[in-house]
């Protein structure tokens, strides 16, 4: 449980970053839904930067973390 205070920091960091992600490209949400090469063009494109998001993450937190789990 000493990691607690760093997991919740990360997690709050990555739920605002995602969230002004998700607030910034609002528009391009409507078109995700479109059964159109564009639409899915956007919905990889958000699945990888999402995906990345998550991952930089949590390598930074298991890379800062001290001594075994």
């Amino acid at each position: 449980m000493n990691n607690l205070p760093r997991f919740i920091f990360y997690l709050t960091g990555l739920l605002i970053i995602s969230g002004a992600f998700t607030l910034l490209t609002s528009d391009l949400l409507t078109k995700v839904n479109n059964g159109t090469i564009l639409g899915t063009v956007l919905f990889f494109f958000f699945g990888l930067i999402y995906m990345n998001m998550v991952t930089i993450s949590s390598r930074r937190f298991m890379r800062r973390l001290e001594g075994a789990t």
